[in-house]
């Protein structure tokens, strides 16, 4: 991809990969790019918010005071599952048997590396292959809002995804397609008294 895009949110890890309100927003964003790079791309994931220098020191609080405590036991950031976090560790290639006391400062930079700025390699489209919006249509200046009609051809009426309208996730454009449909309706039916 040529552009590089961001945004904020949940995230959701499934058996087959990420989902959830933060992905489907991105995908919204880049949804032209996406299509154009066929579905292959690289996904960074910052796991926390913190800065270096205040992971750095949450890092150091876990060797200083939670030494005796395996990796996999104690998490750097609460909301990071047990299970998540494991894999985060088997993907750095550190021990999650080791205690915190033992991690050396290399083991520490690749953390800190990892937890705020995980890549991975995307190369398709999740199992469900299709996307939930088209991402693209009628232009929305060539279409009146209050009847849905359009400016170039009267008479035709346009609602839902046939108008270049993205909701950021799929109830937005839900709520898009029975609204706009509804006042193409009204609109016929005053047309044809």
């Amino acid at each position: 991809m040529r552009n590089s895009f961001s945004c904020k949110g949940d995230l959701l890890i499934t058996h087959w990969g990420f989902s959830g309100p933060g992905v489907l927003k991105l995908s919204s964003i880049a949804a032209r790019e996406l299509y154009g790079a066929k579905y292959k791309f690289k996904l960074i994931i910052q796991w926390s918010k913190l800065s270096y220098s205040d992971l750095s020191e949450k890092l150091n609080q876990l060797r200083q005071f939670n030494g005796k405590s395996n990796l996999y036991n104690t998490r750097p950031l609460p909301y990071l599952t047990k299970r998540l976090w494991i894999f985060l560790l088997n993907k750095m290639n550190i021990d999650k048997d080791k205690k915190w006391a033992e991690i050396i400062s290399k083991e520490k930079e690749i953390m800190i590396k990892f937890l705020m700025n995980d890549e991975y390699q995307i190369t398709n489209k999740g199992p469900f292959g299709d996307e939930f919006v088209t991402s693209g249509g009628v232009d929305l200046s060539q279409v009146s809002f209050k009847t849905m009609e359009s400016f170039i051809c009267k008479g035709l009426y346009l609602s839902g995804e046939i108008l270049d309208v993205d909701g950021i996730t799929g109830g937005f454009n839900f709520q898009h397609c029975w609204t706009s449909g509804w006042l193409a309706g009204v609109a016929i039916a005053n047309s044809l008294r």
